[in-house]
């Protein structure tokens, strides 16, 4: 036999030498669990004989720090006994497992089977919590997560978004649905995109936090919220250069509306100001639409845009220059005011 045979030959051997030492646990597949790698003979007594103890293991595991192995439990105890006293409880366990874990998109999931099968559970209102802490999270800029959920993407606000919603289909009248209706709001004004126009971002926002504010608006704290947010979401709108003068309108009422229904909030002075702001640019608007047709030669059209000038900010600049002018235009036109 050549030299070359016989180093293939050891090659293999050791191969299958090594890889009866160093090969991983085998895969195990079992039904309602899906595949696992488990080492032989070792199942590590976490399969019970009633739904009771399985329960019970699903608690322990958890307390331990061992999510993987409590979600097993739970999901076992489904599998086995699915029409259990203990089901609805082992379903709130696979949930909370995945919480405790950090995989929030799963668990969001498993927490909407309680709401979905077990609507009658005690656990209701504490899933809407947790749906609501875990909405919160994509809010606040957690990533999303692909390839079954093992790789960390990107924020998603539409995630956010859609969580949020879900919240409050599950509990429109809880005590978490007026602020995740908020939070809608808030999402739209976080969202990014080349093609995303400022109109579109900040009128979606705005709307979200109006339905807030009058749906919800025997929560002062919520109903607070949502009319500052409205009004300053129209109020960056009529920042930009997408400029409207309804923006502007949209802004001011419902920093009024604001100011009138909450007299005491920390917030009323910053109100109080965009409203200034914003009034001081309609007066600038209407007196550049008087220039307009001053130079077009159409006194009696610029005259109303330089009146509606001084309605509109008294006190501003524009005001005073259309004083001026109205004062100017009137001599022209001989109807100044002779006494």
């Amino acid at each position: 036999m050549s030299k070359r045979a016989w180093k293939f030959i050891f090659t293999a051997l050791m191969a299958m030498h090594l890889g009866t030492h160093y090969c991983p646990a085998p895969l195990v597949y079992t039904p309602g669990e899906g595949w696992r790698y488990e080492n032989p003979g070792d199942d590590r007594g976490w399969r019970a004989d009633r739904a009771e103890d399985q329960l019970e293991i699903t608690r322990l595991a958890q307390e331990a720090g061992d999510y993987d192995l409590a979600y097993r439990s739970a999901k076992r105890l489904l599998t086995t006994w699915p029409l259990s006293d203990f089901a609805a409880e082992a379903q709130f366990q696979a949930a909370e497992s995945l919480m405790l874990e950090g995989k929030y998109q799963q668990a969001f999931k498993e927490y909407q089977v309680v709401v979905d099968i077990y609507p009658k559970s005690e656990r209701y209102e504490m899933v809407l919590q947790r749906q609501y802490e875990i909405a919160t999270k994509y809010l606040n800029g957690e990533r999303t997560r692909i390839l079954w959920g093992y790789v960390p993407w990107m924020p998603s606000m539409k995630k956010a978004i859609e969580m949020n919603q879900q919240v409050i289909r599950n509990g429109p009248y809880t005590e978490f649905a007026g602020q995740a209706q908020v939070n809608i709001g808030r999402a739209h004004e976080k969202k990014k995109g080349f093609f995303l126009s400022f109109s579109e971002k900040y009128t979606k926002a705005a709307d979200a936090y109006e339905k807030a504010a009058y749906r919800y608006f025997e929560r002062d704290d919520v109903a607070a919220d949502a009319l500052f947010l409205a009004g300053t979401a129209y109020f960056r709108q009529a920042r930009t250069g997408e400029y409207d003068q309804g923006h502007s309108d949209k802004a001011i009422r419902a920093y009024e509306d604001f100011i009138s229904q909450f007299p005491d909030d920390e917030r009323i002075e910053i109100a109080r100001e965009n409203i200034s702001s914003l009034r001081s640019e309609q007066s600038r608007g209407a007196f550049l639409i008087a220039r307009f047709y001053e130079r077009k030669k159409e006194l009696e059209s610029a005259l109303i845009y330089y009146n509606e000038a001084i309605t509109l900010d008294p006190d501003s600049e524009f005001a005073d220059r259309s004083r001026e002018k109205i004062s100017s235009i009137q001599e022209k036109l001989g109807t100044a005011d002779n006494s």
